[in-house]
């Protein structure tokens, strides 16, 4: 699937800069040490329409690197994963390639352990990275 240039939000080469969820004011810190070109698409309502199914809030592309992001303001972590995977199965430029995926949230609860499993079938069948951020930290691209 192409990226279409109407869900293009911003491309920079900044060393920090924020990425906002579309439905709050919420954001996320993205710290880019070696000045590389990203490129952050809206995922949800954009790239991806609802008939294609869940889907996650944005695709930050840095160099050659896939980063999925999902803000969640509950703590519905599973349904996170299932917007992640979608979003990975239908933009990723290269399956094979090593991905990031992440779910920016307010804090990561006990709630976390009932979903083990699920993360490490999501790791494995999507050859992702994951990784819960809260809204204080920031996610590192390189």
């Amino acid at each position: 699937m192409s990226l279409k240039n109407e869900c293009l939000v911003q491309t920079t080469s900044e060393k920090s800069f924020r990425v906002y969820s579309d439905d709050s004011n919420k954001s996320v810190e993205i710290i880019n040490e070696k000045m590389l070109k990203c490129e952050e698409y809206k995922v949800d309502k954009c790239l991806l329409k609802e008939q294609d199914g869940k889907q996650c809030d944005k695709l930050l592309l840095a160099d050659v690197n896939e980063h999925f992001i999902e803000f969640k303001s509950n703590h519905d972590f599973s349904k996170g994963i299932d917007q992640l995977s979608n979003s990975i199965k239908m933009l990723s430029q290269n399956k094979s390639a090593l991905k990031y995926s992440y779910i920016v949230c307010n804090k990561v609860g006990k709630g976390q352990a009932n979903i083990l499993n699920k993360i490490a079938k999501f790791k494995n069948n999507y050859h992702s990275k994951f990784k819960f951020v809260p809204y204080k930290n920031f996610i590192k691209v390189s």
